[in-house]
């Protein structure tokens, strides 16, 4: 599947918050299922579930790698220590 970049300020630059909520949680369930492949049913992805240990469990590994999806993905860059 091909997938184009879309920089993060175009993304939501024409929505209402709530619609840009929205649309971001819709496009992080298809990055854990379609792109990194979580085996996960799609009802489990809460978007108040923690991504690690008690919620989800995913390991270090697969954060890793949707950090780099997203930011490849959306041209954004998370600084190192805003992820602690």
């Amino acid at each position: 599947m091909s997938h184009t970049t879309t920089s993060a300020a175009s993304f939501a630059s024409s929505m209402t918050t709530e619609d840009a909520v929205q649309t971001i949680i819709v496009a992080l369930k298809r990055l854990l299922l379609e792109d990194l492949k979580i085996p996960i049913d799609e009802d489990k992805l809460d978007p108040h579930v923690p991504l690690l240990d008690s919620g989800l469990g995913l390991d270090s590994i697969t954060l890793f790698e949707l950090i780099s999806l997203i930011e490849k993905r959306y041209e954004i860059t998370f600084l190192t220590e805003n992820l602690n």
